[in-house]
């Protein structure tokens, strides 16, 4: 119950002269001065506790509903834009395919290019060395008839040398004089100049 702010004076008043006045203000605080500030007893507390509880519970049944529909929301949003990310994807790769073949198609045609010219300069060339080749050959060829036959020449002038010699000898040899018989010269020098050539 409360108390009126006379009988607090009053008390307060007789109270102070018994014992201190801090003791008598700590005791008087524990009484409200008005109805609206009447103690809380246990049951009104349990109340309260009770009433906190039911809002409480009511405010997390309507958060956990909020929280349901924006997820269910968010969810719907997510696939959206996975559904329009991944058709931007399908059109980026199929874009990206078709540069890569067009580019491939485009490499392939110059490197078709490239080797077509290549082997033209490659066949050339072959023909330039072969007719190179052919040339030089026919030139040696031409040199090595002409030693031939220079060589030849000489090997005639060297044979009739060595015949001058070799009759100079036989007459030198066998003292020959102007009676001498033709036909046996003859036919010794013909065996020496056979024997010579083998």
């Amino acid at each position: 119950m409360a108390l009126t702010e006379r009988n607090r004076s009053a008390l307060y008043q007789g109270l102070t002269t018994v014992i201190d006045e801090e003791a008598v203000e700590e005791m008087l605080s524990y009484f409200p001065a008005r109805d609206v500030e009447e103690p809380a007893t246990k049951e009104f507390l349990r109340a309260e506790t009770a009433l906190l509880r039911t809002e409480l519970k009511d405010d997390m049944t309507v958060l956990r509903t909020e929280l349901k529909d924006e997820m269910a929301v968010l969810r719907i949003e997510f696939k959206d834009e996975t559904a329009v990310l991944r058709t931007e994807l399908k059109d980026e790769m199929a874009v990206l395919r078709t540069e890569l073949k067009d580019e491939t198609a485009l490499l392939r045609t110059e490197l078709k290019d490239e080797m077509a010219v290549l082997r033209t300069e490659l066949k050339d060339q072959t023909a330039l060395l072969r007719t190179e080749s052919k040339d030089d050959m026919a030139v040696l060829r031409t040199e090595l008839k002409d030693d031939m036959a220079v060589l030849r020449t000489e090997m005639a002038a060297m044979e009739l040398r060595i015949d001058d010699r070799m009759d100079e000898r036989f007459r030198s040899m066998y003292g020959l004089t102007i009676g001498t018989n033709v036909a046996t010269v003859v036919a010794v020098a013909m065996v020496i100049f056979a024997a010579l050539r083998l």
